[in-house]
């Protein structure tokens, strides 16, 4: 039988709007779902040694806030939810999506190919260098392999408002994740280092809500010259 993927949700626990709109969209879609309580980058002590405050400013051209630090600590909380918990699939939103009417479909249908080796597959993100050849979904989507970047490449896919990630995923993330030195949507789409078998649905099955971002709620972000691939 095709079952969905677990969805996981990251939210605030004080964002309520967020969390209606969220659960308004799962009702409607007859989706189940979990919230997980994000890590709030205002309460985060970031001085001790799971955090490199200089890793992001060297390479990248420019330093991490709290929010930042706080995000992709809850992303990295997850993938140690499920490596413990041995999850096959998993599927991770941030708390402002909107979801495509065919959500719930496109994401059975997914997961009724089989792909082989399929690690990470985005559900939205930005623009991404992939190969040519496309895996059809229905007359509307595909799924399209991303191209890794060479080694030294500064080049990133940028986005972690949706995905899909499997437990050996999950696995090699951990295995450079800490310490905390890079926002959540680098050490996702910086393929490079994480050497995920990566994949994207084009176009994305989900958009984005538009609520004013909760990373620059205690300081502003301050990006430098990272390039998105």
């Amino acid at each position: 039988m095709n079952t969905l993927p677990p969805i996981i949700v990251i939210s605030l626990k004080w964002s309520l709007k967020r969390r209606e709109s969220v659960t308004r969209q799962m009702e409607k879609h007859g989706l189940n779902f979990t919230f997980f309580d994000a890590i709030d980058g205002s309460t985060l002590n970031t001085c001790d040694a799971n955090f490199d405050h200089t890793y992001c400013e060297r390479n990248y051209n420019h330093p991490m806030n709290a929010g930042e630090y706080a995000c992709a600590y809850s992303h990295i909380k997850i993938y140690e939810f499920i490596v413990e918990n041995k999850i096959e699939n998993t599927i991770i939103l941030e708390d402002d999506f909107i979801l495509h009417k065919d959500f719930k479909y496109l994401i059975l249908k997914i997961n009724s190919m089989k792909i082989k080796n399929m690690e990470l597959t985005y559900l939205y993100n930005g623009k991404a260098k992939s190969w040519p050849w496309k895996t059809k979904i229905n007359s509307e989507f595909k799924i399209a392999k991303y191209i890794p970047q060479s080694k030294t490449s500064k080049r990133l896919i940028i986005h972690t408002s949706g995905y899909i990630l499997s437990y050996s995923g999950a696995k090699k993330l951990l295995q450079v994740a800490y310490p905390i030195r890079m926002p959540s949507d680098y050490l996702l789409g910086c393929l490079q280092l994480n050497k995920l078998n990566t994949y994207g649905v084009e176009p994305p099955c989900l958009s984005l809500a538009g609520f004013k971002s909760d990373i620059d709620s205690v300081t502003k972000r301050n990006y430098g010259g990272h390039s998105n691939d």
